[in-house]
C-alpha cells in the first residue's frame, strides 16, 4: 500500500493521511492508494489525452486548412495533411487502446480511480472535424483571396500586361509566377443551357479523328459557332494570376482571375476555366495551362 501522490509506503500508517505529502487515503478503499491493481503504470495508461494530443490535432487542422488556402487543390499540401492525419489517427487509436487496458487493470470500486473524461477524448476529433467543415465551406480559400486581393487588385485594375512582360509577385496563398492583364478581350465559353455546358468538371474533350483534343483549342475562336455549346463573350478587362507550385508543375497551374462582367463560368480558348468566386473574382476549378506566348498560327489574336 503506497501513496498515489508520492509513492510513500503506507503499510505502517494508521492515520489515513500520508506523512510524506499529506494526501488522504482509506485503507479499506483500494482506489485511494497505490496497491496491487491501482498502480502508477495503470493510472498513466488510463488517463485521458491532454494538451499534447489537442496541440497535435490543432497542427493537423492547420495542415488541412492549408490544402485549400489557394485556388484549387495543392497536391503537396494535401499529401502532407493526409499523412499527418493518418499519424494522428494511429496515435489516437493507440491511446484509446492503452486507456482501455489501463481501466481494465485498475480496481473496479467506486469512485472511478481515473475518470473517463469524454470531453478530453472528443477534443482532438472535434478539432480535426471542425477544420474539415471549414474547408468544405471554403473558409480558408476565402481568407486567401481576401489577403491576396490587397496585392492583386491594383494589378488587376492597372495597365494591361502581356504574359511575356509579367513580373512575379508574392501573395499570401503563394507566388504568382506568370500572369497577364488584357483589355477588351473576347473569350469562348460553354453555354450552360447545352449538354456540353452541363458536363461536370473543367475538362471537355472532343474526338477529332484519332486525337482527342480540347474543343476550344481545336476550333479556337475561328468557326466557334460550328461547335454546339460554344458562345463568345467580350470582356472589358481580364486579369489572370496563376500561382507557382500548384498542380504537378510543368505547364500546369491553378489561378485567381479578375473578369468584370464575365458569366459565372467562362473559358478562353483552351487556356483556363474559371468559376465565379467573389464579386468579379473567379477561381480555377482545375489546372490551367501556362500563359506563355504561343505561336501566332496557333493562337489568333481575339
Amino acid at each position: 500500500m503506497r501513496c498515489i501522490g508520492c509513492d510513500f509506503d503506507l503499510s505502517e500508517t494508521r492515520s489515513g493521511r500520508c506523512p510524506e505529502c499529506g494526501r488522504d487515503f482509506d485503507p479499506a478503499n483500494p482506489a485511494t492508494f497505490a496497491g496491487e491493481h491501482n498502480t502508477r503504470f495503470a493510472r498513466r495508461l488510463a488517463t485521458p489525452p491532454g494538451w499534447p494530443m489537442a496541440i497535435a490535432a490543432a497542427l493537423v487542422a492547420v495542415l488541412i486548412l492549408r490544402t485549400r488556402f489557394s485556388p484549387g487543390v495543392h497536391f503537396g499540401h494535401s499529401i502532407v495533411a493526409l499523412l499527418a492525419s493518418l499519424l494522428l489517427g494511429l496515435l489516437y487509436a493507440g491511446r484509446l487502446v492503452a486507456a482501455g487496458i489501463g481501466h481494465f487493470m485498475l480496481p473496479r470500486r467506486r469512485p472511478r480511480v481515473v475518470p473517463i473524461a469524454p470531453k478530453r477524448w472528443l477534443a482532438a476529433p472535434a478539432i480535426v472535424a471542425f477544420a474539415l467543415v471549414l474547408n468544405g465551406a471554403g473558409a480558408s480559400q476565402r481568407l486567401a483571396l481576401w489577403l491576396d486581393r490587397r496585392t492583386l487588385d491594383p494589378i488587376a485594375n492597372g495597365v494591361a500586361i502581356e504574359p511575356s512582360a509579367w513580373t512575379p509577385v508574392s501573395v499570401a496563398s503563394g507566388r504568382v509566377a506568370r500572369g497577364a492583364v488584357w483589355d477588351d478581350i473576347e473569350v469562348a465559353i460553354f453555354d450552360p443551357d447545352t449538354p456540353l455546358g452541363q458536363m461536370s468538371g473543367p475538362f471537355r474533350w472532343e474526338k477529332d479523328g484519332s486525337d482527342p483534343r480540347w474543343i476550344a483549342h481545336a476550333r479556337h475562336f475561328e468557326g466557334a459557332e460550328e461547335v454546339p455549346g460554344i458562345v463568345r463573350v467580350r470582356l472589358a478587362r481580364l486579369a489572370v494570376f496563376p500561382l507557382e507550385g500548384h498542380g504537378y508543375g510543368g505547364g500546369f497551374a491553378l489561378a485567381w482571375a479578375y473578369a468584370p462582367g464575365a458569366p459565372d463560368t467562362f473559358f478562353k480558348g483552351a487556356r483556363f476555366t474559371f468559376h465565379r468566386y467573389s464579386g468579379d473574382w473567379f477561381v480555377s476549378r482545375g489546372w490551367i495551362m501556362s500563359l506563355e506566348d504561343e505561336p501566332s498560327d496557333q493562337s489568333p489574336s481575339p
